[in-house]
């Protein structure tokens, strides 16, 4: 059942990324939306296309098919930024500042740790989309998910904000096959953030507690 609901879950993904690409970085009010795909705007890309979203979503997927490895993430994901692997023509066309610097950084040094834990301005939302997979796989019971979440998040944004919001994500898509309701789900995720000190002391500090 959570193979299904992850395959569905990227198809979603990668339609909606596809769908928003032609409008990628566009000021709100200054463009028409309309009810079907486009191409050949922001980044002259073919309707259909998607971004680095979906890229670096199928590079976590594949490294998932091993056993978990920071290590195997990362390769992927310098083989996407390096080689175009996980892209529709093998071409980067776009990335994240934030990530394609925490991406050369693993290339120089290895380290899998968390990515400038203490900047505040490194807080995109590069890892959060990205890391949602895991909400719809089992890992050994010595690991929680919100380990494997922080580390899966750390690897491009270390702050505990970007950390918080991706184990927030994450509660929200294990509850939503149970409850089949997105503001119930929503509200059980809220309750669920507030259990671990970390996630207490972040909502605290940014004053959403």
């Amino acid at each position: 059942m959570k193979a299904t609901y992850l395959r569905q879950a990227m198809y979603a993904f990668a339609m909606g990324d596809a769908f928003g690409v032609p409008y990628e970085f566009k000021g709100r009010d200054t463009y028409e939306v309309v009810p079907e795909m486009v191409g050949y705007q922001t980044h002259a890309q073919p309707k259909g296309t998607w971004s680095d979203d979906t890229s670096l979503t199928l590079a976590t997927i594949n490294a998932l098919f091993e056993p978990f490895d920071l290590k195997t993430v990362m390769g992927n994901f310098v083989d996407y930024l390096e080689n175009g692997a996980f892209t529709p023509y093998g071409e980067v066309f776009d990335v994240g500042n934030g990530t394609a610097a925490a991406i050369k950084s693993y290339e120089e040094t290895g380290d899998t740790s968390y990515f400038r834990p203490d900047d505040e301005l490194n807080n995109g939302n590069g890892a959060l989309m990205r890391v949602w997979p895991i909400a719809f796989y089992e890992f050994d019971s010595d690991r929680t998910i919100e380990e494997i979440s922080d580390e899966l998040t750390g690897l491009t944004h270390g702050h505990r904000r970007s950390r918080l919001a991706s184990r927030f994500f994450i509660y929200f898509l294990r509850m939503m096959p149970r409850v089949q309701n997105v503001e119930r789900a929503l509200d059980m995720a809220i309750r669920r953030s507030n259990r671990t000190a970390m996630e207490t002391a972040a909502l605290e500090t940014e004053e959403l507690g």
